[in-house]
């Protein structure tokens, strides 16, 4: 929007003014998010099962995600969970299982979302409960397509309803193959291979402790995908204070929030509803925003400037999936392995919590 764009240009200029350098000769890093996209005309998911071949049908079975990449895919199955590796609460669904050139089943969310006191922030979710992030983490693993399912086991009497196309946001492509599935074909591939899916999510939530395998040879998937996306163009917003050592700490803050809600008591959304009330970002997250800018002038008091340099980076399009940090993430502006610690400063002084510190690995 005219507004985002604003935000970003402020933001530059108060990096300039606060005496950080631009990284590569900008302040800004852009990349493309998905606006609209529509499905082509080549969707398409089958199955072979002991050589009986099933067609699922599209819209009742499965749907392809709006960020699905647009490709044909035939491999194996490889059941990885919930898809999440996440060593900061010492689990990690991929650990001890292969899935390169593998379809991956996954579940939706994350273990334990209903305890209160789960490592995975309560009932709260986390960024890996995020489509994106399953997405990513099981291209990063070398699979070739994920097939995403309900947690049914979890949700006794709820409908197993697919995902709306193009509810969901996402980035402009996730690079692999990625469809929502309904529950009761993976329960029929489950029974298949003598597994009882409901045991498996009771097991993982109990004792947090991967449940991951592959299904027999017997069980092979075909998909086609093809997504039509109109794209735009966004930015990051990022400078530095050079320190005296090769290393980094990035402090940072997402400067996008959503646009509005179609009842004053609903939900925000970035899908921009018709007559909507505004959702106002000044909490989430200019409060967050505000702290970095200050922690970019308080830098430039420092006498003899940091020990090890400091990036300040504002992220956009975080609303719709943290996508601003991913696209950072996979493009680096400064080394990820001499990068030491990000501060990461979300509703800034407005919760108990506001300021969350991310180690890295």
């Amino acid at each position: 929007t005219p507004g985002l764009e604003k935000a970003a240009d402020y933001i530059a200029r108060q990096f300039k003014i606060a005496g950080l350098k631009p990284i590569n000769g900008s302040y800004f890093q852009q990349f493309n998010v998905t606006v609209k996209a529509q499905m082509g005309k080549r969707n398409r998911m089958e199955y072979r099962l002991s050589n009986e071949k099933q067609t699922l049908k599209t819209g009742d079975d499965y749907l392809p995600f709006s960020f699905s990449e647009t490709g044909n895919v035939s491999c194996p199955v490889v059941f990885a969970g919930y898809g999440i590796t996440a060593k900061e609460y010492n689990y990690d669904d991929y650990a001890a299982i292969d899935v390169k050139d593998k379809c991956v089943l996954l579940l939706r969310y994350e273990p334990q979302e209903f305890e209160e006191n789960s490592v995975f922030a309560g009932k709260a979710y986390t960024e890996h409960a995020q489509l994106p992030s399953k997405a990513f983490n099981a291209k990063v693993h070398g699979a070739r397509a994920v097939i995403l399912i309900n947690n049914m086991a979890n949700r006794g009497g709820e409908s197993d309803r697919l995902e709306t196309f193009g509810a969901t946001s996402g980035p402009a492509n996730s690079g692999i193959g990625y469809v929502h599935m309904k529950y009761e074909v993976a329960e029929r591939w489950m029974r298949a291979a003598n597994q009882d899916l409901k045991q498996i999510v009771a097991s993982i939530d109990h004792e947090l402790k991967p449940r991951s395998f592959a299904f027999p040879d017997t069980l092979q998937v075909d998909l086609e995908t093809e997504i039509q996306q109109v794209l735009k163009q966004v930015r990051n917003v990022a400078g530095y204070f050079p320190g005296e050592t090769g290393e980094y700490v990035i402090i940072g803050a997402h400067y996008d929030h959503l646009d509005t809600r179609s009842t004053p008591s609903g939900d925000c959304s970035s899908t921009g509803a018709t007559g909507g009330e505004v959702c106002n970002g000044a909490t989430d997250n200019a409060t967050g925003v505000a702290a970095v800018l200050a922690i970019g002038k308080a830098l430039k008091k420092l006498p003899g400037g940091p020990r090890r340099s400091v990036v300040l980076a504002l992220w956009d399009a975080e609303e719709d999936g943290l996508l601003g940090s991913l696209y950072y993430v996979n493009h680096p502006l400064v080394p990820l392995a001499q990068t030491v610690g990000y501060i990461n400063y979300d509703i800034a002084g407005a919760t108990p919590v506001a300021l969350s510190v991310a180690p890295l690995h």
